[in-house]
């Protein structure tokens, strides 16, 4: 089994921006890559909401159910593909490394990083104790917020937004980790996208976790601020499990959408 840790949330703000992304980097201890075998699928995704199909209120979206590992449980049924509906789309899902240049080289890692909205990054760490406690993290600090925010702030300033004048990088202090061991002993297999496309997308799913709405209010101070031309969150992906290049992650992968395929109506 897989075991992924999740670092979510992490805002960037930037002079050059004028909008608010979402984007993936996926990340491997360097001498843990998997070997760069093609993997590409041709699949039936039952679940699959119809293109004609939105959510225009609350109401409405209440109707769609998921269960705790994101899975489709109940929803109307002419929004979606079901098992026996032979014009569900065929989707391709492609291995992403014969795709890019591994190792990437700076300039190669926010090009390309742009380009698709994810890169995959070798990158060795120096955490030992992936805290997935935010209180605790937020009192007592860890290796979250001591040792991987600096390392992912570097590799967001000096590789993925090196040309940006970032103005400030916020990463929270704990992890979102699934699998085994973990405090989230599932995963998540339905599709989905957690932020939104704006940023009151964003502070509306805030408000889910933090009921005061603190969050919310803080992360628009900053928005008003005048150097503050957007802002950018970064999900950055990593198996933790002691993966080799001999015992590569084969199970539960984490897949991605290429943006170039997803149009904003959509």
């Amino acid at each position: 089994m897989a075991c992924m840790c999740r670092c979510s949330s992490i805002d960037i703000k930037s002079q050059k921006s004028n909008h608010r992304r979402n984007t993936e980097a996926s990340m491997a201890d360097e001498e843990n890559h998997p070997p760069s075998s093609t993997l590409d699928l041709e699949v039936n995704l039952p679940g699959l909401f119809r293109p004609e199909f939105s959510v225009d209120n609350r109401q409405e979206a209440d109707k769609i159910a998921y269960s705790s590992d994101f899975s489709l449980i109940s929803c109307p049924e002419e929004a979606v593909y079901g098992d026996e509906d032979k014009d569900a789309p065929i989707t391709k899902i492609c291995d992403a490394r014969p795709h890019q240049d591994s190792p990437l080289t700076e300039d190669d890692a926010a090009s390309f990083f742009h380009k698709k909205g994810f890169c995959l990054f070798p990158q060795n760490t120096k955490v030992k104790r992936w805290n997935e406690d935010y209180l605790k993290g937020m009192v007592f600090g860890s290796d979250i917020t001591k040792v991987y925010s600096p390392e992912l702030e570097s590799i967001i300033r000096n590789y993925l937004l090196p040309e940006y004048h970032v103005i400030s990088v916020d990463c929270p202090p704990a992890v979102l980790r699934r699998g085994p061991s973990s405090r989230n002993n599932f995963y998540g297999t339905g599709v989905h996208q957690d932020y939104g496309l704006s940023l009151e997308d964003y502070k509306n799913n805030l408000k889910a976790y933090d009921f005061s709405g603190q969050a919310a209010k803080e992360v628009q101070k900053k928005f008003d601020s005048d150097q503050v031309c957007g802002v950018m969150v970064i999900n950055f992906w990593r198996p933790i499990g002691g993966y080799t290049k001999e015992n590569p992650l084969r199970s539960k992968p984490l897949a991605v959408c290429d943006p170039a395929f997803v149009d904003n109506g959509d």
